[in-house]
């Protein structure tokens, strides 16, 4: 059997007012096969049951979709839009611990505590928000509805990773193909445009190349990925927390590189190590005053050959 479904992202929003909350919120995932390749442009059936009390709780809710996959298997859907087959989502008390419960094409894909239940609902059972209600979440003003909490916000799990974070994303799994952690993606006109983070633990059973590293991948659908710094360096380090002494490479606002340098003077600027050309017919291309183009290597001997060439477009 075929594992269908990945859970990426229970993403729950709520927009309070002192009218009618939102009977409903977001749901996120990406469709795989059992090679775990996303599974693009394809149907699937999802079951959605909410679980009181544990994860293997009373269903006090339950519906179903049918689901329409992306070009790289993402789909969305609202829960509390489906089609009922118990309860009433209206009337689901969010106090207390509940569980999500998902099932794809009849088989169980993942049952998933929710950290940061629909609040605005809540809001609306406990009375309103911004009038003394038990919510943590708190309405901001009358017209703009933002919304704010207190504290860090978790998806998916509960654990450490909270201290002097907003808000915090954490997959648990045992699945080695499963190393999806977030999607950020928009639609527009009919294309679409993704960003992901995938996260590989430094275990055996993970690709040796990724194993231990985290990655920002650009999917088959952008053109690639920017990286702007509408003021001010771009820069990169290795070996620790960002400081000048991790600091690897800097990109100055006028272009100019420096690697191990921290204000490069031109264009390339080297410090602190060697510039190493391990081919022995690649080297240093110069253009002459005429416009030709010169490459250097250097003899056995140690001596500089410089070879006409045909200047790089």
């Amino acid at each position: 059997m075929k594992k269908l479904l990945t859970l990426i992202v229970v993403a729950i929003y709520a927009q309070l007012s002192f009218a009618q909350a939102p009977q409903g919120f977001s749901y996120q995932a990406i469709a795989r096969d059992n090679a775990g390749n996303p599974k693009a442009n394809t149907g699937v059936a999802v079951k959605f049951s909410i679980l009181s009390g544990s994860a293997q709780g009373t269903a006090i809710y339950a519906e179903t979709h049918q689901a329409q996959t992306n070009n790289f298997g993402l789909f969305n859907l609202t829960i509390g839009k489906g089609s009922v087959i118990t309860g009433t989502f209206a009337s689901i008390d969010w106090a207390g611990p509940k569980f999500l419960k998902v099932e794809i094409d009849g088989l169980l894909s993942n049952t998933t505590q929710l950290m940061s239940v629909p609040y605005a609902l809540y809001a609306e059972k406990a009375g309103n928000a911004g009038g003394g209600g038990s919510s943590q979440w708190r309405d901001t003003t009358y017209d703009s509805k933002q919304i704010y909490y207190n504290g860090p916000v978790v998806v998916g799990q509960r654990g450490g990773f909270t201290v002097g974070s907003s808000f915090v994303v954490a997959q648990p799994t045992t699945d080695v193909n499963n190393n999806l952690i977030s999607v950020f993606n928009r639609n527009y006109g009919g294309t679409s445009t993704g960003l992901l983070f995938y996260g590989y633990p430094d275990f055996p059973e993970f690709n040796s190349y990724l194993r231990g590293y985290s990655m920002l991948y650009s999917p088959n659908t952008n053109r690639g990925i920017q990286f702007t710094a509408a003021t001010g360096s771009l820069r990169f380090h290795t070996g620790g927390f960002a400081s000048a002494a991790s600091e690897r490479m800097i990109i100055t606002p006028s272009g100019n590189i420096g690697i191990g340098a921290p204000a490069p003077a031109a264009k390339l600027q080297v410090a602190a190590g060697d510039v190493y050309i391990q081919d022995v017919n690649k080297g240093v291309i110069m253009k002459s005053p005429d416009g030709s183009c010169w490459r250097m290597t250097v003899s056995n001997a140690g001596a500089p050959v410089l070879t006409k060439i045909t200047c790089p477009q």
